[in-house]
C-alpha cells in the first residue's frame, strides 16, 4: 500500500471516532476541525544511550535533527555522556538541533529532577541542549509520577521544562489526568490503539485552544521495530495523520533508511 493510501486509511478511520465517548468536553466537536488537514512529515527522534553512543556518519547521512537522550540515573556519568554527545553534534549542526531527555524514571525525588535541570542550565557545554530541549520524558518512577510532592514542585516552578509521560498501556482518560497535574502531555504509539490516540490528540488540541498559555505536547512513542516493516509503516502513517512531529527510533541504519524512503505524507510506491 502506498504511503498516501495508508494515511488516507487512517484519516478515514479517524473520522468515525466518537470523541465524546471518552471526554465529555469534546461533545459537539469534530475530528476534521481538531486534526491537521493534511498528514505531516514525521521525523525520527534518534534514541541514544551510553551503550549505543552516537554514530557520526549515521546521524549525518540520515539528516537526524532530533535526539532522545536516555539517562541512567548516575548523575556524573549522565552529564559526561550528554557533554560528549553535544560536542560532536555542535560540529555537525552549529545552528542547532532539538533534544528530548528520556529520564526513564530515574529521578527518585522532585528535588533531584530540579537539581539536574539547574545543572544543565549552568553547564556552558550543554547550553544548546538546554535551549532546544523539547521536553523531559518520564522524569519519575511510575509510583511517584502523581505524588503530591510532584504537584508542589510544579506549582513553585512555573518556568520548568515541559514534562511528559509515556501513555502506552494507560487508561483512556490518562491524558486529562496528566494535564491536570501539571505535565505538558504524553507520548503514545498510535496505530495499535488508534481510536484512543485520535481522541487524545483532539482533546489536547481543544484544550490548547481553550487554554493558550502553557506548554502542551503530544508526540510519537517508540517505533515498533521488532514487529516488522508493515507495523512500522502503519505507525508512521498513524502518527502523520495525528500531526505528531517525531517518533523515537533506535540508531539502526536500515530502519532510518526505511523511514526516509517511506515518508508518510508523500506519495511513493
Amino acid at each position: 500500500m502506498k504511503n498516501q493510501e495508508l494515511c488516507n486509511f487512517f484519516r478515514t478511520r479517524a473520522k468515525s471516532v466518537n470523541l465524546s465517548a471518552s471526554y465529555k468536553a469534546l461533545n459537539g466537536k469534530y475530528v476534521d476541525s481538531l486534526l491537521p488537514a493534511e498528514p505531516i512529515a514525521v521525523q525520527p527522534r534518534l534514541r541514544v544511550s551510553q551503550e549505543t553512543k552516537l554514530d557520526r556518519d549515521l546521524v549525518r547521512h540520515g539528516g537526524i535533527r532530533t535526539f532522545e537522550w536516555v539517562l541512567t540515573g548516575q548523575s556524573v556519568a549522565d552529564m559526561a555522556f550528554l557533554r560528549e554527545s553535544q560536542e560532536m553534534l555542535h560540529d555537525l549542526y552549529p545552528s542547532g538541533y532539538q533534544s528530548v531527555i528520556n529520564a526513564a524514571g530515574t529521578f527518585a525525588t522532585p528535588q533531584a529532577l530540579r537539581g539536574f535541570v539547574e545543572a544543565l542550565d549552568d553547564d556552558d557545554d550543554l547550553g544548546m541542549l538546554g535551549r532546544n530541549l523539547l521536553y523531559i520524558l518520564d522524569p519519575f518512577p511510575t509510583e511517584l509520577s502523581f505524588h503530591r510532592d510532584v504537584v508542589a514542585l510544579f506549582a513553585e516552578w512555573p518556568r520548568r521544562p515541559a514534562m511528559v509521560l509515556t501513555a502506552d498501556g494507560t487508561p483512556p482518560n490518562f491524558l486529562s489526568r496528566v494535564l491536570d497535574w501539571g505535565y505538558a502531555g504524553i507520548v503514545l504509539q498510535a496505530a495499535k490503539d488508534f481510536e484512543r490516540a485520535v481522541v487524545d490528540r483532539c482533546y489536547l488540541t481543544a484544550r490548547k485552544d481553550r487554554e493558550p498559555i502553557g506548554k502542551y505536547t503530544f508526540d510519537g512513542g517508540a517505533l515498533p521495530i521488532s514487529q516488522g516493516r508493515e507495523a512500522i509503516l502503519n505507525e508512521l502513517a498513524a502518527q502523520s495523520v495525528l500531526g505528531n512531529k517525531s517518533i523515537a527510533c533506535e540508531p539502526v541504519a536500515a530502519i532510518l533508511e526505511l523511514l526516509s524512503d517511506s515518508h508518510p505524507g508523500r506519495v511513493n510506491a
